[in-house]
């Protein structure tokens, strides 16, 4: 099967090749390949997924077969290819200029992410009945080159989806309802779920449901010993828009055992990590992993702006230093700075990405791991 999908995105390459070619970026002197992607391109998901346990959530929930699904500044979906740090557009359409709703790559710009060798991503339906706003959310499977499209759900009078998870063969994400109690759409008052949904049996769960305050939503943090952690917020009163007066929200937290189909309330100051679970206090970080380890780092904080656990590491680019996870030894590293987001660790290289601020879009550059702990 993955080889299979590796020929039809080489395929895919080819045959866009032939119209506009997809944005590339920066690659601080690497050589783009030129031959196609490569095997590791495009697939079904590694028998391991992206962590050990065969678990992605949020931001990773894109990444698979080394490489990533990212939207670029036309809201067109593309594959970047880690192994050859070059980027491909989800068309295989020949001579196609990708720029109409005709092409392929168009659509698929929420929650995009691949599984068993489909594409599987969230879109919007929302329209106006008898006056009235109606919002709903569909759930879509497409092929690899992003035909032959099936909705698989729709969730009516739902807006909005938090971070997702996907555990082996079923999705975690939450939605809330549009909740607006007029047409003038200054406030609404909707209720935060949280749902599961199984890729193979189709089978839907709504697993929680909240109404409180306004603007109330929902946010998956992760998993962490079988229980989903999750938060809601909501303010107290109505939103009206002030620039010199930003309302603060409340929050509650939750978590929902996958084993025991059962919600508690949970300590809201401990948030599930790549490494096991971390915990904010008023200075630094405790991280506790999944082995009993503790590890206490006083340079970082919940305001931190990347902090990546990977390759055993926990990298922190603003402050230069890594803590080696399985010693709790101290490195210092060089190379990234706070606005470096290292996403992905491929045969003695970490893969590097960071917004540019003047396109409004995300670069992708490699750098080895012998030059980061130089």
């Amino acid at each position: 099967m993955k080889k299979l999908l590796a020929i039809i995105f080489a395929a895919i390459l080819l045959l866009t090749a032939c119209g506009e070619k997809s944005e590339t970026f920066p690659q601080s002197g690497e050589p783009v390949g030129s031959d196609g992607i490569s095997e590791a391109a495009g697939g079904e998901i590694q028998s391991d997924g992206v962590d050990s346990d065969g678990k992605r959530y949020g931001p990773s929930m894109a990444i698979s077969n080394d490489g990533e699904l990212f939207v670029d500044s036309q809201v067109r979906l593309n594959f970047f290819d880690f192994s050859i740090m070059d980027s491909v557009l989800i068309c295989s359409k020949p001579n196609c200029r990708h720029d109409t709703h005709d092409c392929s790559s168009y659509g698929m710009d929420i929650d995009p992410f691949i599984y068993n060798g489909n594409i599987y991503f969230f879109e919007a339906d929302s329209y106006m009945k008898k006056d009235k706003p109606v919002y709903n959310m569909n759930f879509v499977r497409a092929d690899i080159d992003g035909t032959n499209r099936k909705v698989l759900l729709t969730l009516e009078d739902m807006e909005d989806s938090s971070d997702c998870l996907l555990i082996g063969s079923t999705l975690y994400f939450g939605m809330r309802t549009h909740g607006y109690t007029d047409l003038s759409l200054d406030h609404s008052e909707p209720t935060a779920k949280l749902f599961s949904y199984d890729l193979e049996s189709g089978q839907l769960s709504e697993l929680f449901s909240m109404k409180k305050g306004y603007s109330c939503a929902i946010q998956i943090d992760g998993e962490y010993n079988g229980d989903i952690y999750f938060t809601v917020s909501y303010l107290e009163e109505k939103f009206v828009y002030d620039p010199n007066n930003f309302p603060t929200s409340l929050r509650e937290t939750f978590k929902y055992n996958r084993q025991n189909n059962e919600i508690s309330e949970r300590d809201g100051d401990y948030y599930p990590c790549e490494c096991g679970l971390v915990h904010y206090e008023d200075e630094g970080a405790t991280f506790y992993t999944e082995d009993g380890k503790e590890i206490y780092i006083p340079d970082i904080t919940q305001n931190s702006t990347y902090v990546s656990i990977i390759d055993g590491y926990i990298i922190d680019g603003e402050n230069k230093f890594a803590v080696e996870i399985s010693s709790g030894d101290r490195y210092a590293v060089s190379g990234i700075d706070k606005y470096d987001d290292i996403i992905y660790y491929l045969d003695g290289s970490y893969i590097v990405k960071r917004l540019n601020k003047d396109s409004g879009q995300y670069e992708y550059r490699k750098i080895a791991k012998n030059e980061l702990f130089s």
